[in-house]
């Protein structure tokens, strides 16, 4: 999202594909950089308030959660085990 956003300026400051598709060029770029924006707009508001999960972080919470299923399974297993031996 940063490297759309910051496209149309570079665009802009080194002039890339000359005079004349530069313009051209830069107004693409801004109209892509602003749809990426666009869509990526919930996550952007996720960073803001602190809630969107650091690269890496979701896979350790759903291995977490999927050790927690695990455990609680085993658990109902166990008490299942002992109310069919009772």
């Amino acid at each position: 999202m940063v490297g759309a956003g910051f496209l149309p300026i570079f665009i802009y400051i080194f002039k890339e594909g000359g005079p004349i598709y530069s313009q051209y060029l830069m107004g693409f770029s801004t109209i892509v950089a602003a749809f990426i924006i666009y869509k990526h707009k919930a996550n952007i508001g996720r960073i803001i308030r602190g809630e969107e999960l650091a690269i890496g972080a979701k896979k350790a919470k759903q291995e977490n959660k999927n050790n927690t299923d695990l455990e609680k399974a085993t658990k109902s297993e166990d008490i299942d085990k002992g109310v069919k031996e009772n």
